[in-house]
């Protein structure tokens, strides 16, 4: 893909310790994001927290006239260029796609 983005992106990711149902986001030691990898039986890892910060130049230069997806296109063609970092955030992962994701969720942020 051609280098559609003209600045970085971050990406917030989260420890987790049974990784394999998100899929991992891996990063290097300075945060720049090496590798995205589908969701596969893993131990655990960093998953993306579902936090993005992007600028606008970056969300205007996405291709119009089609749908397009951040997780599957925009996401990795950025790391591929170099252009995506992570910003560690601390577990838990509040996931809402799930009945118990939800109650876990709502859980925590009673719990303050």
């Amino acid at each position: 893909m051609e280098n559609y983005f003209p600045q970085c992106g971050k990406l917030f990711v989260t420890p987790i310790s049974a990784a394999g149902r998100f899929g991992t986001v891996e990063f290097d030691a300075d945060g720049r994001i090496t590798a995205f990898r589908e969701k596969a039986e893993r131990a655990a890892g960093f998953v993306n927290a579902g936090i993005y910060w992007l600028p606008r130049e970056l969300i205007a230069a996405i291709p119009a006239g089609r749908a397009v997806s951040l997780e599957t296109e925009i996401f990795p063609a950025l790391a591929a260029q170099g252009n995506l970092w992570a910003l560690p955030a601390p577990p838990p992962l509040l996931d809402m796609g799930t009945p118990a994701g939800r109650a876990e969720m709502e859980r925590v942020l009673r719990s303050g």
